[in-house]
């Protein structure tokens, strides 16, 4: 069984229809993730979970959190009065860290300003738990830009920055 095939048996994001129309992605995938080293032996190129953001993709399937992010990153990167921060929050054992419950996903500086910008990211359907309604109030309070980003349209994401840092 190929990659393809284990991917097509075991995606839960792939339903029958979409197997039917992935079917003729099928020949053109498998020979652009697969490829022969030194030793002529062949392996795949990318790890499975490239497969799923592939067929997803080509397919039109959900768009993710971490679709958004990527292109989140693609834009701040050329943002130069805007520099940001990932802020990972959770814990390990009994030690917290990242900014605690309902804190963005990334924290950062207007350089212009000098003012607080917090980004939270949310997939195109996802929608903001009672904590980060809490915790961006609280910031808007204090003076700080709240962006909330939903979308993979870099257009639009730009100007969500410009808007919010208003």
């Amino acid at each position: 069984m190929n990659i393809v095939d284990e991917y097509l048996k075991h995606s839960d994001l792939v339903d029958n229809t979409a197997k039917a129309i992935s079917q003729g992605l099928r020949h053109g995938l498998e020979e652009g993730l697969r490829h022969k080293n030194a030793t002529g032996k062949e392996y795949p190129k990318a790890p499975p979970e490239h497969l799923e953001k592939v067929f997803r993709k080509e397919l039109k399937l959900k768009v993710l959190e971490a679709d958004v992010k990527k292109a989140f990153d693609s834009v701040v990167k050329l943002t130069p009065f805007l520099h940001v921060w990932r802020n990972n929050t959770g814990a390990s054992g009994k030690v917290r860290y990242g900014l605690g419950t309902g804190s963005p996903d990334y924290v950062g500086i207007d350089t212009r300003t000098g003012r607080a910008v917090f980004v939270e990211l949310k997939s195109p359907t996802g929608k903001l738990s009672k904590a980060q309604e809490i915790w961006h109030a609280q910031a808007r309070l204090f003076g700080a830009a709240v962006i909330v980003i939903s979308t993979t349209d870099k257009a639009e994401i730009a100007k969500a920055i410009v808007r919010g840092m208003e």
